[in-house]
Formats: C-alpha cells, sequence, structure tokens
C-alpha cells in the first residue's frame, strides 16, 4: 500500500508543475512575456514548455519506478508503465507543435498550422496507451460489450464532428491524419466513464477528468488552430494550461488503483 507521505511526494510535484506551467500560459496570455513568432523570445518560451513536460515525465517514471520497488500489483505496475510512456510519447507530439522551424502551411495553402498534423503520429499512439490501461483496469468490472459499444458511439461522434469542422480544401494528408486522430482522442474522453464506473467517483475523479480534459485540449486546437480562419495565439495557450493539467491527473491512476487493489479483485458482473 502507498504511504501517505509518498503519495502527497508525487502529488506535490504535480501540483507546483501544473502552477508553475499555468502561471507561465496567463502570463503569455496577458502579453507580460514576448513571444512573438519568430524571436529568440517564442523560442524560449517553448523550451520552458518542454522543459516543464519533461519534468512531468520525469515524475511519471518516478512512480513507475516506486510501483516497482514497493512490489505492487501487476495491474499498478503495468499501469504506472502505460502511463510513464504514453506521456513520454506525447511529449514528442508536444516537441512538433512547438513549432521551432516557424513553418506555415506545410501540406497545403488552407492549414496554416498544417503541421500540427505530424504531432499526431505521437499522440495517437500515446492516448491509445491510456485508453488501453483504463480498459484493463475498466475490465475487471464492466462487460466487454458494454466497453465496446460506448467506444463505437464515442469515436462515431469525434468522426462526425471532425467531418463537420473539416474545411473541404484541406490537403489529404492532414485531413487522413486529423480524421484518424478524431477516433482515439473521443475514446479517451469516453474511457473515464469506464474509470468511474470501475473504480468509482471518489477514487476515480482526477484520472477520470484527466482524460476528458484531454479531449476538451485537443478539440480546441482542432476547431481553432486547424479548421477556422484566423489567428487565435490565445487559445494556444488556453490549450496548454487544459492540455498539462490533464497529463498530470491521468498520472495518478497508478496511485488510485493502490487505494482499490482489493475491490478490483473481486470482479463484479458487468452490463
Amino acid at each position: 500500500m502507498l504511504q501517505p507521505e509518498q503519495r502527497a511526494a508525487f502529488g506535490v510535484n504535480a501540483v507546483l508543475l501544473v502552477t508553475a506551467s499555468t502561471l507561465l500560459q496567463c502570463l503569455a496570455l496577458f502579453g507580460v512575456l514576448p513571444i512573438i513568432d519568430g524571436t529568440v523570445g517564442h523560442a524560449i518560451f517553448a523550451s520552458v514548455e518542454m522543459l516543464l513536460i519533461v519534468l512531468l515525465v520525469v515524475n511519471g517514471w518516478r512512480i513507475r519506478r516506486w510501483s516497482i520497488v514497493s512490489a505492487q500489483t501487476a495491474l499498478v505496475r503495468s499501469t504506472a508503465t502505460l502511463c510513464a510512456v504514453s506521456l513520454s510519447i506525447c511529449a514528442c507530439g508536444d516537441l512538433v507543435n512547438r513549432n521551432y522551424f516557424e513553418l506555415q502551411y506545410s501540406y497545403d495553402r488552407v492549414v496554416r498550422h498544417s503541421y500540427l498534423a505530424d504531432s499526431v503520429w505521437f499522440f495517437l499512439p500515446g492516448y491509445a496507451l491510456l485508453i488501453a490501461a483504463v480498459w484493463r483496469i475498466a475490465g475487471r468490472t464492466l462487460s466487454t460489450r458494454f466497453m465496446l459499444l460506448t467506444a463505437l458511439i464515442a469515436a462515431s461522434l469525434g468522426l462526425l464532428a471532425f467531418i463537420d469542422m473539416r474545411n473541404p480544401a484541406t490537403g489529404l494528408y492532414v485531413t487522413a491524419m486529423t480524421g484518424t486522430y478524431s477516433i482515439p482522442i473521443t475514446v479517451t474522453a469516453c474511457s473515464a466513464i469506464w474509470l468511474i464506473r470501475s473504480l468509482g467517483w471518489n477514487r476515480a475523479y482526477w484520472p477520470a477528468l484527466g482524460l476528458i480534459l484531454a479531449t476538451l485540449a485537443d478539440a480546441l486546437i482542432g476547431n481553432f488552430w486547424l479548421y477556422r480562419d484566423g489567428y487565435y495565439p490565445a487559445v494556444s495557450h488556453l490549450n496548454w494550461i487544459i492540455y498539462f493539467a490533464s497529463q498530470a491527473m491521468v498520472q495518478r491512476l497508478p496511485l488510485q488503483l493502490t487505494v482499490q487493489a482489493s475491490r478490483l479483485t473481486q470482479p463484479v458482473a458487468g452490463i
């Protein structure tokens, strides 16, 4: 069982990083920091963002190491590993999205920030690992039929939202990448339902909220930075605040399992 002081240490690290990340974005949002595209200030700002996400990744790997050293259950260890690997892969997508090379209209003359499509190569498998982690947890108490049905509904809604949002003149590559990604990122939010039903609200609300916020963060970028005319820098800052917080919340998933281990060993009838 995870001792209270150990749980608090991992949680405090995450809270401090979320606070620093939010403060950084607020300073930029209100024009305090000079981060005009193409300037040194922009590169420094992007590098600080990456430093913060790397520190969050380190916290995730420390949780994984704790799960092994303290001889936690196989489910806790595998969940900690999946969460750490997921965030590590997503961090590579964050690096792409920092756009150090100031790319614009990379794949067509319609989508200004089409370089964002390249990050799907990382975010798609990253979030797929999170879905797999939740699936393994929820599969002990929920029926496969229920999870498949809700995933299908969520995927269909995500695809319909993409079709409604997409500009018909968008190039094939951007269309294919973002259209494909609309499915797992919506299922990510759906997996929050599985988590709450399997662990209960009191223990699942932090990681479940993180899963929902992850979908919300990408919805903001997809709607404003990919498929809408104009330039919305404020949305970028809001997106990062939500995204960073979501990753920190999901990071608590293996910690929550240590409290629920006794319940998870007693499967109940699914729907």
